[in-house]
């Protein structure tokens, strides 16, 4: 009953998520060949669309002597250069659609898997999108919309004061209770019990550095949690040691879901254990690395017609897999190789603080290619820059203001030394950490 309330009141505020939940609810339990002629026909949906309204496909396209007459070719699509955050950067507003107007455009930014910072544009609908594809990748794992989630997600700036009864109701209605996952400790963790324990059967939802914390809290403590029915991570790698023992602590099964802020809803993962591609959400190819290590990921997101990303290569690596899933499902499945990782950091009480707070420090800093938060230290925190075109004095001070910021927002002083270099040492797989703590315990 709360799911159809929740239904209802969701498309009478004119959001469109549950009817496109619904119809992909659908598409998922048709066959392959034909989730894919689904898909095939939104990429050439959105070839035509590039073409017609975003100058650089125009330009990028004629030269390649496409001619919007012909049948659509997926020969002719794999010949298309690569889209890079570089080609992204230098082209600016030619990657903008005239099809949306210019104040129906909401700017975004990405910290990154690769550590390269990143604006872009989207619209509305792209939220109704990854809301839809978040709730169908939940389903995968059991939920309906009659449940509830916890998350361990959310912007620091929503938790700046406590949530009174309007916030809590509005959270039963949207089927979502939000959890501060930016800033936490013992004494906060302890207060997660009894928020999830009184809710009955819920569905936890967050990142994966978070809920480990929190897993490794509960069993150290002897503290249960009941009634989760699921845990579903996202944002970073998912290890097997950490999926293990996050298991334990909520005594459940623990699933993940892969996307970027950038090109979300790329895959999730059912309670089979199948990585499932969303194929109405991206076009997704695995290209050979140049290093030979594995496969690169490049992806074609459909939600965002305001800035579509054709081709883009994501920084992650990863590799389909042949074959069927038990599930029944049509979607095509893929396996992880190397993904993002973000650690916490340590104020000088030893509080916690979730690793994406400090990436969303560096959001409009321009002239910023690369970036790394390091903590050697409780209470101190070294910022190292590798500066790029654009950065300029304004940039420099955005920096060193952070400092007093922290100290703000978080309640105590950490300070903040800011350090440019010419580059930032990667990890052994290649990828870039963007923050890394290096504190003991």
């Amino acid at each position: 009953m709360i799911g159809f309330v929740r239904s209802t009141l969701s498309t009478l505020s004119g959001r469109p998520r549950y009817r496109k939940y619904a119809r992909y609810g659908l598409l998922q339990w048709r066959d392959r060949d034909a989730v894919l002629a689904d898909q095939e026909v939104r990429l050439a949906w959105l070839i035509e669309h590039a073409y017609e309204t975003v100058p650089y496909y125009r330009s990028l396209f004629d030269a390649t002597g496409y001619d919007p007459a012909d049948e659509f070719s997926m020969e002719w699509f794999s010949s298309l250069p690569l889209l890079s955050k570089d080609i992204i950067r230098e082209q600016g507003s030619n990657m903008l659609s005239s099809a949306t107007p210019g104040a129906e455009r909401i700017r975004n930014n990405s910290g990154g898997s690769t550590g390269e910072p990143l604006s872009f544009y989207q619209d509305r609908q792209v939220f109704e999108e990854m809301h839809a594809n978040w709730m169908l990748g939940l389903s995968f794992v059991g939920w309906t919309p009659d449940d509830l989630v916890v998350s361990f997600w959310g912007n620091p700036k929503e938790f700046e004061r406590p949530p009174g009864l309007v916030d809590r109701m509005k959270g039963w209605l949207g089927g979502n209770i939000a959890l501060n996952a930016y800033r936490y400790n013992d004494e906060t963790m302890s207060g997660w019990v009894p928020t999830i324990n009184r809710l009955g059967k819920v569905f936890v939802y967050g990142y994966v550095t978070v809920l480990t914390d929190f897993a490794r809290y509960l069993l150290e403590n002897g503290r249960p949690v009941k009634g989760v029915r699921a845990v579903v991570t996202s944002a970073e790698k998912l290890h097997g040691h950490q999926r293990a023992l996050i298991a334990d602590a909520f005594s459940c099964g623990v699933h993940d879901q892969y996307g970027s802020r950038e090109t979300p809803c790329i895959a999730a993962e059912c309670d089979h254990g199948g990585m499932h591609l969303l194929t109405h959400s991206s076009y997704v190819e695995f290209l050979p690395d140049a290093s030979g290590s594995g496969e690169r990921v490049v992806v074609t997101s459909f939600g965002n017609r305001t800035m579509p990303f054709i081709r883009y290569d994501i920084g992650d690596m990863a590799r389909s897999r042949e074959g069927e899933c038990p599930c029944g499902r049509g979607f095509p499945l893929m396996e992880m190789d190397i993904g993002r990782s973000c650690d916490s950091l340590v104020t000088p009480s030893g509080s916690r603080v979730f690793g994406t707070y400090f990436v969303r420090q560096m959001y409009g800093v321009d002239g910023v290619k690369a970036f790394q938060f390091r903590q050697s230290g409780p209470g101190s925190i070294e910022l190292r820059v590798v500066r790029g075109p654009g950065f300029s004095s304004e940039s420099e001070q955005q920096l060193t203001a952070m400092e007093g910021r922290f100290g703000r927002e978080l309640g105590e002083p950490i300070a903040l030394a800011v350090s440019y270099v010419d580059e930032i040492p990667r990890t052994v797989g290649g990828k870039h950490r963007h923050v890394v703590c290096d504190v003991g315990g």
